[in-house]
């Protein structure tokens, strides 16, 4: 996916930090090598990070952490979420910990051009993780392959899901089911 927006890099904590923020849109960015994270929405919810991102290259961190209480309804689509030579630690993080509720999370989706692109992280494509993470749907994703499929498995799982409950994994419509292959976990 090329990017047509800003050029976020090379920033000494996370390249976009959104703080209990909502409504807002991550479009058409280039948002690569900053020293933390990619894209960090904490106790924000109703936030769009799509269409049309690359997001890569964070080696420490995620390349988005979704966390904290309420950090919930956020989307995350149409994105290219790690590259050969350019892995994040983690692809997307969905985190909550200490009773903290993050609820209907949306990760891709069955339309055109909604399924993100996630591989070649060094670990888990996608990580969801603690009891409070919940509803989240997960459909329409290439995890582990490129664009035109060639092999680039994520250093983990493809989908790794620890403690968290009722989410959705794929579907029964056209468009929904997600495409996980090559990764190492």
């Amino acid at each position: 996916l090329a990017s047509t927006g800003n050029t976020i890099s090379a920033n000494g904590g996370s390249g976009v930090r959104i703080l209990s923020g909502s409504s807002n849109v991550l479009l058409a960015n280039d948002i690569s090598r900053n020293a933390l994270d990619g894209v960090v929405l904490k106790n924000a919810s109703g936030n769009q990070v799509g269409l049309a991102n690359r997001i890569v290259g964070h080696s420490a961190g995620a390349g988005i952490r979704i966390l904290g209480d309420g950090a919930g309804n956020n989307q995350i689509i149409g994105s290219t979420i790690g590259a050969a030579g350019s892995a994040n630690g983690v692809g997307i993080l969905v985190i909550a910990t200490n009773g903290e509720s993050i609820v209907g999370t949306r990760i891709g989706g069955a339309g055109t051009g909604e399924g993100n692109i996630i591989s070649s992280n060094d670990g888990d494509g996608i990580r969801l993780v603690g009891s409070g993470v919940g509803g989240t749907t997960i459909k329409g994703n290439t995890i582990g392959l490129t664009t035109s499929g060639a092999t680039a498995g994520n250093g983990g799982d493809g989908i790794a899901i620890n403690g968290a409950a009722s989410n959705t994994v794929g579907g029964t419509l056209p468009g929904e089911a997600n495409v996980v292959s090559a990764n190492q976990g």
